[in-house]
């Protein structure tokens, strides 16, 4: 049954696509953006999870137990459209060697923006104070579900009790203390992804989600918005007018309504790494941005189109017979 709903003949979907190693092709595709984790999740997390995600002569490494839960069809399509996030609280381990997982449900904002559209990332009226914007008033209203009043859509999901899904809402979820500790990092993998993906504009974003590339957007849109970002900052700089934005003190008061959703949970983007000693720090925070901007924009496309190609799998598979 679903993990959230109850409800019962869930899909049984992956955390992590099963498209990321599934054939040599795709295996090869996921080792030449994999890279961009190790800017989302840290060096060492990166080194642990490539042989796993990355391996050719390993396929369907993640193809596990560990890296799948059970959902109602709806949200299983939702979450691979970015409408809400898992968010892995903590692990907890007894001594039976088996390992309780608290996972929080979280409905993520619909930033107004379209992914692929050109943004400023410093300087006057900078993208990063929209969203900031955005993600305060998303704070206020207490997390709510999205909604699309253009096109009169409703995004809504009931527990077995009859009451709505609320950000907030924690499901628990039983393993043996390894398959545990696997099952969190892709929990956090994917969070990460589905957060930079709403906060990108893209939940929801048919152009993100779709298979096909035809005209190569994606990668016209890294190099034509780097580009010009770099050109307009050093013209900027030139003229003596670039005053870059003040850094938030603190991470955004979380005001959720819900009594589960802790305070200090937000949705903040985490602060860039300071400058060399040897690059003067206008240089360095352009060189950071676009060498962030462009791995994890990468990582997170690849990520949710492989995720779209769950509809194709079978998803009455036993995972208890991986």
């Amino acid at each position: 049954m679903c993990v959230i709903m109850k409800t019962a003949d869930p899909d049984v979907c992956h955390i992590l696509p099963f498209a990321f190693n599934d054939t040599l092709d795709n295996a090869k595709k996921t080792g030449n953006v994999f890279y961009g984790v190790a800017s989302i999740m840290g060096q060492e997390f990166f080194e642990r999870l490539r042989g796993q995600a990355a391996d050719m002569s390993n396929l369907g490494a993640t193809d596990r137990a560990w890296n799948m839960i059970c959902l109602n069809p709806q949200l299983h399509r939702w979450w691979s459209q970015a409408y809400f996030g898992l968010q892995c609280l903590g692990i907890e381990h007894d001594e039976h060697n088996m390992a309780t997982l608290t996972i929080q449900f979280r409905w993520m904002p619909k930033i107004r923006r379209r992914v692929y559209e050109r943004v400023k990332v410093s300087g006057r009226g900078n993208h990063w104070l929209h969203v900031k914007k955005a993600i305060d008033l998303f704070h206020r209203k207490g997390d709510p579900a999205p909604t699309s009043q253009e096109q009169e859509q409703v995004v809504k999901a009931f527990l077995s009790s009859g009451l709505p899904v609320l950000s907030g809402h924690i499901i628990r979820l039983t393993f043996t203390s390894e398959d545990g500790a696997r099952c969190k990092e892709m929990l956090d993998l994917q969070w990460a992804c589905v957060k930079m993906t709403a906060l990108a504009g893209g939940a929801g974003d048919p152009e993100l989600f779709s298979d096909q590339d035809p005209e190569g957007k994606v990668g016209a849109w890294h190099a034509t918005t780097i580009e010009e970002e770099s050109q307009a900052t050093e013209e900027e700089d030139e003229a003596g007018s670039s005053k870059p934005p003040k850094p938030l003190d603190r991470p955004l008061e979380h005001r959720q309504r819900h009594p589960n959703v802790p305070r200090d949970q937000g949705l903040s983007p985490r602060p860039a790494p300071p400058p060399s000693r040897d690059v003067s720090p206008e240089k360095s925070k352009i060189q950071t941005e676009q060498a962030t901007e462009t791995t994890t924009a990468e990582t997170t496309t690849e990520t949710l189109r492989q995720t779209r190609t769950e509809q194709r799998h079978d998803e009455n598979v036993d995972p208890w017979k991986r």
